[in-house]
């Protein structure tokens, strides 16, 4: 049996994702999403932080922002590092594979997701559009990711 490393997570941007690019050239974003549980009375929150690759990074720097709700698929991924000091240090991650917006912020005309611009409009034209619903439809072939 082989092993297998595949994680689902929904929850909430923590701040503004932003875009940064390798020596190389490679654009690449980190953030951190938000993930709520609620049991009985209490509530609890994970903070988990997400790494995301050349199109799909700048595509999704391009469309979420803070408080914006995706879900992310990918797979866990460790990063070690020993400090200046000597100190062994180790990070648990997702690498996402993909980002999908949650329908429901979309559909409610709420939330941080930010509007999709379509060529020929100005940041505004799109934003007021998206609140008058038209950017609303069931056919997702113009989303990029």
């Amino acid at each position: 049996m082989s092993d297998t490393n595949v994680v689902i997570l929904s929850g909430n941007l923590v701040h503004d994702p932003e875009l940064k690019y390798t020596e190389g050239g490679k654009a690449y974003t980190r953030f951190r999403m938000a993930s709520n549980r609620k049991y009985g009375e209490k509530e609890e929150s994970l903070f988990i932080d997400v790494t995301a690759w050349e199109k799909l990074a700048e595509n999704f720097c391009q469309y979420h922002g803070k408080g914006s709700h995706p879900t992310v698929t990918g797979r866990l991924q460790e990063s070690k590092w020993e400090t200046k000091d000597g100190q062994k240090r180790s990070q648990i991650r997702i690498l996402a594979d993909a980002i999908e917006f949650d329908r429901r912020k979309r559909e409610g005309g709420s939330g941080g997701d930010k509007p999709q611009e379509k060529k020929g409009m100005t940041p505004s034209e799109a934003a007021a559009k998206w609140q008058e619903g038209e950017n609303n439809t069931d056919d997702e072939s113009d989303i990029p990711f």
